[in-house]
């Protein structure tokens, strides 16, 4: 990996739950696929790990909450980048568990897909608007339908997987990318972020978080 790094056009690592050497990924532990060496090399060079966990609990599962915070103070120049609201298109697994990773400076959110306000609002109360990033989840955001919390789990209400009939559905579906974006301004309602923050959430704070962009020296002042 380390030679290909050498290359600007890579950010970094994207590990993701099919590595991991179980048969139900999706009930992986973290370190089963996202190894240490990656860690180290993240933290050496200063570059970002978008990470899809899993588990039925996603952020509210303790060992995942005890990973993250270990390897986050282990490696501070590593960028970790919870995918998806941290896993909350559940939207209580985020709301419930947010509040855990907080003080680390090395942790953000990305929005992609999650069509529940509740997550996202979470995020922006525990971390403010500086740590959260659009995410559009291309080409997820092309079906139509959303994704919905359904009792301890969620569901994917999308034309493809639903028979669509006029007895339990009103009114014709959009894409899920519109879904998500609601979701996100219905969020930043709540938070009453304005349109600096927003302007951080869809484009300033990727271009730092990649070093695009850097922070003027007076910003506490301003």
């Amino acid at each position: 990996i380390e030679p290909l790094l050498t290359e600007p056009v890579f950010a970094g690592f994207k590990p993701y739950h099919l590595f991991a050497p179980q048969a139900n990924t999706f009930e992986a532990d973290l370190d089963d696929y996202l190894p240490e060496w990656a860690w180290q090399v993240a933290d050496e060079r200063g570059l970002v790990i978008l990470l899809h966990m899993v588990k039925l609990r996603a952020l509210s599962d303790p060992a995942n909450q005890e990973t993250i915070r270990r390897h986050c103070e282990a490696f501070p120049n590593a960028r970790l980048v919870l995918a998806h609201a941290a896993r909350g298109f559940h939207a209580p697994n985020t709301v419930k568990a947010v509040g855990s990773l907080r003080g680390l400076q090395n942790v953000w959110f990305d929005t992609a897909a999650v069509c529940e306000a509740d997550a996202i609002a979470a995020i922006l109360d525990a971390f403010g608007p500086r740590r959260l990033l659009w995410g559009s989840d291309f080409p997820v955001t092309q079906q139509r339908g959303r994704a919905v919390t359904l009792g301890d789990g969620f569901v994917w209400v999308v034309t493809d997987q639903v028979s669509w009939n006029d007895k339990a559905f009103f009114g014709r579906p959009i894409a899920v990318g519109l879904e998500s974006l609601r979701a996100v301004l219905s969020a930043a309602d709540t938070a009453c972020l304005n349109a600096e923050d927003l302007s951080d959430i869809f484009c300033d704070n990727a271009l730092r978080l990649l070093g695009l962009q850097r922070e003027p020296g007076n910003l506490s002042q301003e």
